[in-house]
């Protein structure tokens, strides 16, 4: 999958807190129903369940929370505007939810972005390390 240059912002961001065990466009539906993915295949598998192949674009598995970074917010068109891309997106979040992650939105294109993602990361490092 492409990186957006939000994205790979973030990504310099994470590195440079010197964080890690992260994965990068994480399936989490996927580790719920691992028996039933062989039984039957990741598609049938997923939409018998309800689910959807969401991918997370930073994911710690480890303690179930994920960073979604929501780019092209203030495009007409972009990924996170209109209102089946918002409908799409509490989807990702409820189904995030039903696995057990909780999933943070962050967003790079504002002035306030830098403090709040270092209060984001910040958390995340406190929670990796307890």
């Amino acid at each position: 999958m492409k990186n957006s240059i939000k994205e790979l912002q973030f990504l310099a961001l994470v590195k440079h807190y010197g964080m890690s065990g992260f994965e990068r466009n994480f399936r989490f539906c996927r580790e719920n129903i691992k028996d039933k993915i062989e039984e039957v295949g990741v598609r049938k598998a997923i939409a018998s369940e309800g689910f959807n192949d969401y991918q997370i674009d930073f994911a710690w598995p480890s303690i179930k929370i994920g960073v979604e970074v929501q780019g092209g917010i203030f495009m007409k068109r972009g990924a996170h505007t209109g209102s089946k891309a918002i409908i799409r997106d509490i989807h990702k979040q409820q189904c995030a939810f039903l696995c057990g992650w909780r999933i943070i939105p962050v967003e790079m294109a504002s002035a306030d972005s830098i403090g709040n993602i270092d209060m984001v990361l910040t958390e995340v490092k406190r929670i990796l390390n307890n």
